[in-house]
C-alpha cells in the first residue's frame, strides 16, 4: 500500500526533472543521437536505422515537451543533412551529368516535416489552428509542379520524369509543413535562430574539410575534395558539390549580415558579425567564381536595403576599423589559396560553356512548348550537339535547363513563382520587427546573386531547393503573422477612438 502511494510522487518528481532540463540541453542530446545514427548509416542496414531515428526523436521530443518547437528545431536542421532513404537503387550514370533525381528516395527532411504536418492536421481537426491552402505562394507553386507533370507526361523517357515530379511534390509538401507551423513571431525567432545555428555547423564542417582535403557525407562517405591543380573545395553536409554548398548558404550568409547590420535584431552582433565572416570566407574558399561575384552583389544589396528600410544601425570608426583589419586579415590568408583559380584559363572555361550553351539552344528550338521532359536531357544531348571533339555535358544553366526539359509553360511558372518568392522578401522586409525584416533583406539579396549563379551553374543538390522551398513557406507565413497583428492593432485603436461626434 505504502509503495503504491508513493508511485504516483516519484512519477511527478521524474516528469519535473526532466521538465527543468533546458530546451537547448534536450536539442544537444537530440542532436547528438541524431548525429550517431546517420553517421553510423554506412554500416547498418538502413530501414533499421531509420527506425531507430524514428524513435530517438520521439523519446527526445516527448522527454523535453514542447513538441511542435523541437520538431520545428529538427526541421531546420534537417536542410542541411543531405541523408536519403532510397526506395529504388539510382539509375546508371550516363558520363553526360544528370538534370534530376534518377531515383525515388525518402529524404530525412520529410520525417520531422511529417510530423509537423500531423501535429498540424490534429489542430485543425481540434479547432485549434485552420489549415493554411490558400496563398500566392501556394498557387504559384502548384504551377510550377503541375507544368512539369505535363512535360514528364510528354517526355519519351517518362520514368525520370516521374522521379523529378515526385521530388519537386516533396519541396511543395516542406512548403506546405512551414506554412501551417509558423503562426507567431516566437516561431519567426526560432526558425532564424536555428537558420544561424545551421549556418555555423556548415562552416565548421566546410573549414575541416578545406583542412583535411577530404570531403564527407553524412552518412560518412569519404573522398578527396581536390582537383588536379590542387585546389581544395567543400562541400559540407548539404551535397557532395562546392557549388551547392555556396547557394545553401548565401540565404543563410546575407541573412547573417543583415541581422548585424540591423538595429535592435534581437541577436547577438558579434555572433552574427562572425557568422557572416567566416561564412563569407568559406564562400570565397569554394573556389566558386560565380559565387565570388554573387558575394560583393548580395552584401551590396543588403547595404542599400537596410538603409532604405531605415534599420540600419550606425557604424562607429572603431567598427569599420575592426571591419578592414578582418578583411585584411582574411585577404592574407586566402588569397593564397585562391591564386590557382585566379590564374586559370578562364576564357577556356567559358568557351566550354558557350559550347554546352548552344546545345540547349538547340534542344529548346526543337522542344519548345513542352520541352524533353524533366530530367530528359542528358538523353537529348548527342543529337543536338554540332559534332567534333567538344565537351559534352548539361547545360550549366539554369534557365536553359528548365526551358529545355519542361518547355516554355513550365519556364514561365518557376520564374513567377521566383518572383513571388522575392515579393514576399520585399513585403517582409517592411515589416515592424527588425529580426524579419532582416530575414527578408537577407532572402532577397541572396535570390538576385542565385539569378547570377544560375546563368552559368546547373541543378543543385536536393537541399538548395529545399531550402529556398522552405524559407519562402517562412517568409508567406511571417507576412501573414506581420500583417494579422497589425490588423488587429489597428482595429483596437479604432476602437478606443469612439465615433465621432459633432459639436456645436
Amino acid at each position: 500500500m505504502a509503495v503504491a502511494e508513493t508511485m504516483p510522487g516519484r512519477t511527478g518528481n521524474a516528469r519535473a526533472r526532466l521538465h527543468a532540463i533546458p530546451t537547448g540541453a534536450w536539442a544537444i542530446a537530440g542532436g547528438l543521437l541524431l548525429g550517431y545514427v546517420v553517421l553510423t548509416v554506412a554500416d547498418w542496414p538502413i530501414r533499421w536505422l531509420m527506425f531507430m531515428l524514428a524513435g530517438v526523436v520521439a523519446i527526445v521530443v516527448v522527454a523535453a515537451g514542447q513538441m511542435r518547437r523541437q520538431l520545428l528545431m529538427y526541421f531546420v536542421i534537417a536542410l542541411s543533412i543531405n541523408v536519403h532513404y532510397y526506395l529504388t537503387q539510382p539509375e546508371p550514370f550516363m558520363y553526360l551529368g544528370i538534370s534530376g533525381p534518377t531515383w525515388f528516395s525518402i529524404p530525412l527532411v520529410l520525417l520531422p516535416a511529417a510530423a509537423l504536418a500531423f501535429l498540424a492536421i490534429l489542430d485543425a481537426i481540434a479547432g485549434r489552428a485552420r489549415l493554411r491552402v490558400r496563398h500566392p505562394m501556394t498557387t504559384l507553386g502548384l504551377m510550377v509542379l503541375t507544368t512539369a507533370g505535363i512535360a514528364a507526361l510528354h517526355s519519351a523517357q517518362r520514368r525520370f520524369g516521374v522521379y523529378a515530379v515526385v521530388e519537386m511534390a516533396q519541396y511543395f509538401f516542406i512548403y506546405l509543413v512551414v506554412l501551417n507551423t509558423v503562426r507567431t513571431k516566437a516561431d519567426v525567432a526560432t526558425v532564424i535562430r536555428v537558420l544561424m545555428f545551421t549556418l555555423g555547423i556548415q562552416c565548421v564542417i566546410f573549414l575541416l574539410q578545406t583542412a583535411t582535403g577530404e570531403t564527407f557525407t553524412a552518412t560518412g562517405q569519404v573522398a578527396r575534395a581536390t582537383e588536379g591543380s590542387g585546389l581544395v573545395r567543400g562541400s559540407g553536409t548539404v551535397g557532395t558539390t562546392p557549388s551547392g554548398y555556396a547557394m545553401f548558404i548565401e540565404p543563410l550568409l546575407f541573412t547573417a549580415f543583415a541581422l548585424w547590420r540591423t538595429r535592435d535584431s534581437g541577436m547577438s552582433r558579434r555572433v552574427t558579425a562572425a557568422l557572416a565572416a567566416v561564412a563569407g570566407v568559406t564562400l570565397v574558399l569554394t573556389l566558386n567564381r560565380t559565387s565570388w561575384m554573387t558575394l560583393i552583389l548580395g552584401c551590396a544589396i543588403v547595404e542599400i536595403l537596410v538603409r532604405r528600410r531605415g534599420i540600419a544601425r550606425r557604424l562607429s570608426p572603431r567598427v569599420l576599423a575592426t571591419m578592414v583589419g578582418i578583411v585584411v586579415t582574411a585577404a592574407i590568408v586566402v588569397i593564397p589559396l585562391i591564386l590557382p583559380r585566379l590564374n586559370a584559363a578562364h576564357s577556356d572555361d567559358w568557351e566550354i560553356r558557350k559550347n554546352l550553351i548552344q546545345i540547349a539552344t538547340r534542344m529548346i528550338a526543337h522542344n519548345a512548348i513542352l520541352g524533353v521532359g524533366p530530367g530528359a536531357y542528358p538523353f537529348h544531348i548527342h543529337e543536338n550537339a554540332a559534332g567534333g571533339t567538344q565537351w559534352l555535358w548539361v547545360v550549366h544553366n539554369e534557365y536553359l535547363l528548365i526551358w529545355a526539359e519542361r518547355g516554355i509553360l513550365g519556364f514561365l511558372a518557376w520564374l513567377a513563382w521566383m518572383r513571388g518568392g522575392f515579393r514576399q522578401a520585399l513585403a517582409a522586409s517592411r515589416t515592424g520587427d527588425p529580426r524579419f525584416q532582416a530575414l527578408g533583406i537577407g532572402c532577397a539579396a541572396a535570390l538576385i546573386g542565385l539569378w547570377w549563379e544560375y546563368m552559368l551553374n546547373m541543378w543543385p543538390p536536393y537541399s538548395c531547393y529545399a531550402l529556398l522551398w522552405f524559407l519562402f513557406g517562412v517568409l508567406a507565413a511571417g507576412n501573414a503573422v506581420y500583417m494579422r497583428d497589425e490588423a488587429t492593432v489597428n482595429s483596437e485603436q479604432t476602437a478606443s477612438v469612439g465615433p465621432l461626434r459633432a459639436t456645436a
